[in-house]
């Protein structure tokens, strides 16, 4: 197959297009050797149209349909030899969407504007096709996460600088491969030094190994760039820190987001006190004080403040909240500020929705309040904050009581950048998700999803067949931190290719087991 990749092997000639859609090609090859997210060439008068392959369809035939259930008289005439006036009799169609036109006098490229003769020939692309798209003045921080489907061996370039300014999101069903290529993102990032990352690590996937399946964190590629902070050091492995916050460090929003279940009158129970409480005195113990008060304030309700209490005692189940002298929360900052990135560790809170969400509502919260505050845009790095599970924020039904809200919407402009990723981008708020610049989408399979994850600057009618058949590990990328809409095989994630990629050598963890397989003469030896 790479051979007929790389020659000018015709797949068929054009019969039909509109600017606003697709071309379609009568191909005269087997359809087998056709695959969606493949790159191809229209070959027009004045222009090569640098094209994706989006569908493969048989027509509706006669002949076929009479000819099924008929293999005596198939194996009697084959099929490939019967042609007519009319050219092939049994045919496939594939759909191109073009994302580039080449000029053929300039080698320029230009957007997609107008189409192809009739019968010009299309053929699959080569590797001079997609460098005169993809490889014509690289900005300094391009990096790659994939290969392109159907072009071996070729890296495509995306613009990370470009990709930080402004939210992203990321989207795939499960087992699509999301946490390898967030690892390849996030890596990218620290390697190419255009922003800082804070990883809220529900699942133990990004320090120095995944409890999942052994594979290298950030931690294990950039040690001394990367702080490992655990909820839960018992279970974590060799964290930096424990973090710990204190009582007085939640806020109303940050219980009403972590409950999801209160009612409108707890919700105003939590204002009110939050408006009656001093300030020595944290809310969570301003309202298990007023629950035991005899006679209650005339705006709050017995009955509702005692399930109110009832719900935040499962705080008390979080050893990671603790008295309000003894949190530690404000030395994320300080981390970011000395150039680190962080990774927050779960540990074993990664299965408690209550704590991912309480945690990762009240870090941002702090993060949007000392960003939004500052008065020089250098008084604070450039911050990329990873979300996984991104509809637990960001559903329109509790997005307008989240931080991330505002984070999506707003914080751009002063540094601090949303990732978004889930695999449920349908039940994320429409209007947040029209913010992202780029995005990355592996394989869906519910329309709903497909649709929403599509949904900006391209048409998801175009690319819906793409994505909903791409297999595990194959990324569909649009935006404007890469030069046209592509499908790319992602990255072999693991040791060798990455420390290759980033041009690391031998790591401390290697150094370390290469020690403790060494015997204790043999440790002696190495310092005489």
């Amino acid at each position: 197959m790479t051979e007929d990749i790389e020659s000018k092997e015709a797949l068929g000639e054009v019969i039909s297009g509109a600017v606003s859609s697709s071309i379609q090609l009568k191909l005269r090859t087997d359809s087998e050797e056709v695959k969606i997210g493949f790159p191809a060439v229209i070959e027009g008068k004045k222009y090569d149209f640098f094209s994706i392959i989006s569908d493969i369809q048989f027509p509706t035939s006669n002949a076929v349909t009479m000819l099924a259930n008929a293999e005596k008289l198939r194996n009697t005439i084959p099929m490939s030899t019967i042609d007519t006036s009319r050219g092939r009799t049994f045919y496939s169609i594939a759909e191109l969407q073009c994302v580039q036109m080449i000029d053929r006098s300039t080698l320029k490229t230009l957007e997609f504007e107008t189409l192809p003769p009739y019968f010009s020939m299309g053929r699959l692309a080569n590797k001079m096709d997609v460098q005169r798209v993809y490889q014509t003045d690289l900005p300094e921080y391009t990096e790659s996460v994939g290969t392109m489907r159907g072009i071996e061996g070729f890296e495509i370039p995306i613009d990370f600088k470009k990709l930080v300014e402004v939210p992203f999101g990321i989207y795939g069903r499960t087992h699509s491969g999301k946490t390898f290529l967030n690892k390849i993102i996030l890596g990218n990032i620290i390697k190419t030094d255009v922003s800082q990352v804070l990883v809220f690590d529900m699942q133990s996937e990004y320090g120095w190994r995944s409890r999942a399946d052994n594979s290298p964190g950030l931690k294990f590629f950039f040690e001394n760039q990367v702080t490992l902070l655990s909820l839960d050091p018992s279970t974590s492995t060799q964290p930096d820190d424990a973090l710990l916050i204190g009582e007085n460090e939640i806020e109303p929003g940050d219980l009403i987001v972590a409950f999801d279940d209160l009612t409108s009158t707890m919700i105003d129970i939590i204002y009110e006190i939050d408006r009656r409480r001093g300030k020595s005195q944290s809310l969570i113990d301003a309202i298990n004080a007023t629950a035991e008060l005899e006679e209650l304030p005339s705006r709050i309700n017995r009955n509702s403040l005692n399930a109110l209490t009832r719900k935040i005692s499962r705080l008390e189940n979080l050893s990671f909240v603790v008295r309000s002298d003894e949190g530690n929360l404000n030395e994320i900052m300080k981390y970011i500020q000395s150039g680190q990135n962080i990774v927050i560790d779960f540990g074993k809170f990664g299965a408690n929705p209550l704590a991912y969400i309480f945690v990762a509502n009240i870090i941002s919260r702090r993060l949007y309040t000392k960003y939004s505050q500052m008065v020089d845009m250098s008084e604070l790095p450039r911050l990329v904050v990873l979300l996984e599970e991104a509809h637990k924020f960001l559903d329109p039904k509790i997005s307008h009581l989240t931080i991330f809200d505002k984070l999506a919407r707003e914080m751009r402009k002063f540094n601090l950048v949303l990732a978004m990723v889930d695999q449920r981008p349908s039940k994320i708020d429409t209007e947040i998700l029209s913010q992202l610049a780029n995005r990355f989408i592996l394989s869906l399979t519910d329309p709903k999803d497909i649709i929403n994850a599509l949904t900006g600057p391209v048409d998801p009618a175009a690319w819906r067949a793409i994505v909903r058949a791409m297999p595990p590990r194959t990324v569909l990328m649009f935006g404007d931190a890469i030069r046209a809409p592509t499908a790319m095989d992602v990255l072999e994630y693991n040791e060798n290719t990455m420390m290759q990629k980033w041009h690391i050598g031998t790591t401390t963890e290697e150094i370390r087991d290469s020690l403790d397989s060494l015997s204790d003469e043999e440790k002696d030896n190495m310092f005489e």
